[in-house]
């Protein structure tokens, strides 16, 4: 049995990948750790990578979550290394990110302030296609943890690019304006009018195309 490690993205859980169906593989989630104190990126993902235990799995990461596994992917052997919605190195941000140097609202706004805006351009930012993917943003936005909200941020706007493995497959949608896809230099799968959230809303399209690349990994020498 092939072993596939999935990491959502800020503030997500499994929910995130409910609609991903694979075949002849052994699906993990990797679940969100309290961050340390002043704990770097590649220090947390060390922390976390203890949840995975089989040798040499696939590891697929969405998001933030992608950001973390390509930290993992710099000291654990790995079959394959899979990207959604992600970036691969700090350079593929969009530039606006780094406004949060200036003005680290991440940092001072009340956590309830933050959420609220959150939910008010959700529906732009993240593209939910149906009320059901609309209404799970929501909830996740509600019940994401506020110190690790703010840990997540300055790691993301801090990020120092690592010595990149590069990725076995990195898909993108053509409409994510969370992390626009203007900004990421090389995408292997474009998916058409895919937003940040076309891990729910496009798995039928997304599924085939993991799959495929998982049997290769698992294949090839």
């Amino acid at each position: 049995m092939r072993d596939v490690y999935l990491i959502s993205g800020l503030g997500a859980d499994e929910r995130i990948f409910q609609r991903l169906q694979l075949e002849r593989c052994r699906v993990h989630d990797v679940h969100w750790i309290e961050p340390l104190k002043r704990e770097s990126m590649s220090a947390y993902a060390r922390r976390l990578s203890e949840q995975i235990l089989a040798p040499e799995p696939v590891l697929i990461g969405m998001s933030f979550g992608g950001m973390i596994a390509v930290e993992i992917s710099q000291f654990r052997s790995l079959k394959g290394l899979i990207l959604v919605s992600s970036v691969r190195y700090p350079e593929e941000l969009p530039p606006y990110f780094q406004l949060l140097h200036v003005l680290p609202i991440h940092r001072w706004l009340p956590y309830s302030w933050l959420q609220a805006l959150g939910i008010v351009l959700g529906k732009w930012l993240f593209g939910p296609e149906t009320p059901s993917t609309h209404e799970l943003l929501k909830q996740i936005i509600r019940e994401t943890d506020e110190t690790f909200f703010r840990w997540a941020w300055q790691q993301i706007i801090s990020w120092q690019k690592p010595a990149l493995i590069r990725p076995s497959l990195h898909i993108h949608g053509s409409r994510d304006r969370m992390l626009p896809i203007c900004f990421v230099k090389h995408v292997d799968h474009v998916i058409r009018g895919g937003t940040h959230l076309m891990m729910l809303d496009r798995a039928d399209e997304i599924n085939p195309i993991m799959q495929d690349a998982i049997d290769r990994c698992f294949t090839s020498p």
